[in-house]
């Protein structure tokens, strides 16, 4: 409480100055008052800074002193040797210790702080940013759902409230529409304020467009189902675009790979084993492009495929399961001993009523 006082009455009075940082918390799902975020990126800043000079004084205290003992036993030796001029200088660190250890102390406060504040106000964009390629991933998988929905019948809010219990399988989509569906029920607004909130949020531009030009058609009356059918085309065909790209800038890296890896390394080592032929030549250099050129060149290139998305997850198989309501008002027993003890009795019982 008091650290928001100190720290969060500034934010709040700056407030101007932090609408990027509130428009990233809002894209990022984070629901944290920007006054209140800003006092705790404050407070955790100054806590770590305080922990980082602490720990550098210490370390540079103890740094000092070794240094100073090894400059006094270098200078000794070099007077024991008859260097009279060198042999009666002292040590530069002698007696500076302390002046040293604030000087660093101070520095790795500084840093410290700054390092830790930039963090905190960085990770709402960083989130935001994977937010949004989550949502361009499963967007137009979310499209189909919902012309599937609307065109069967039911109603948009319907659709988007169905869409949002399927977070396993539209991941950030499905939280988009939760975001609807709780601006209807909880906030009380109607499913147009909700869609345009939504839309003023989302870090997705493609559903910031795709949602505007929903509220568009139905405040005109027009035909939601044929809207959404030529989304469904739309995105139909950006898919198509997206997997040829895809397909030629694999087929790019293909080639690059077998230049690098197989057909480089392999012309190296005919070049090396044709020298050596001729001329006693070390061996080095073959074992360089052996047992670490090509590991370690093919591990950058699996890296730099998963830097630029080329790799992704293998496909997982979503189950869901749900509670059958019909016999909740059945009692259940919960100790499995007394069924067993009860079907131990009857099958004593059972062969003396048999004639």
């Amino acid at each position: 409480m008091l650290a928001y006082r100190v720290f969060g009455g500034r934010a709040r009075k700056r407030k101007q100055g932090y609408t990027g940082l509130e428009r990233a918390l809002k894209s990022a799902n984070m629901y944290v008052p920007v006054d209140i975020y800003v006092a705790r990126a404050t407070l955790t800043s100054l806590i770590v800074g305080l922990l980082a000079a602490a720990a550098t004084a210490a370390l540079s205290v103890a740094f000092v002193a070794e240094l100073n003992d090894a400059v006094a036993d270098a200078l000794g030796r070099l007077g024991s040797r008859g260097i009279t001029i060198l042999g009666g200088i002292s040590s530069p660190f002698q007696g500076g210790s302390p002046a040293i250890a604030a000087i660093l102390a101070s520095l790795a406060f500084i840093a410290a702080f700054l390092a830790c504040r930039a963090i905190y106000f960085y990770y709402p964009a960083c989130r935001s940013s994977l937010r949004e390629q989550g949502i361009n991933s499963t967007f137009p998988y979310a499209v189909t759902f919902l012309y599937a929905m609307c065109s069967g019948g039911m109603t948009p809010l319907e659709s988007f409230r169905s869409l949002s219990e399927y977070k396993e399988v539209y991941g950030e989509m499905a939280e988009e529409a939760k975001a609807i569906v709780k601006g209807v029920d909880l906030l009380g607004d109607d499913l147009l304020t909700s869609i345009k909130r939504v839309a003023a949020t989302t870090p997705s531009e493609q559903l910031k467009g795709f949602l505007e030009s929903m509220v568009s058609v139905m405040e005109s009356g027009g035909d939601l189902s044929k809207f959404l059918y030529s989304r469904v085309d739309q995105c139909r065909d950006l898919a198509r675009r997206e997997q040829k790209t895809l397909l030629d800038l694999l087929g790019l890296m293909a080639e690059v790979y077998v230049t690098a890896m197989v057909a480089g390394p392999l012309f190296i080592i005919i070049i090396m084993v044709s020298i050596g032929m001729m001329y006693p030549a070390n061996d080095a250099i073959m074992q360089m492009v052996v047992y670490l050129l090509v590991p370690f060149g093919t591990l950058l290139f699996i890296a730099l495929l998963y830097v630029l998305g080329l790799i992704e997850s293998t496909d997982r198989q979503v189950t869901t399961a749900r509670e059958l309501k019909v016999f909740r008002d059945v009692k259940t027993i919960p100790d499995s001993r007394r069924i067993r003890i009860a079907g131990w009795k009857y099958s004593l019982k059972k062969p003396s009523r048999t004639p």
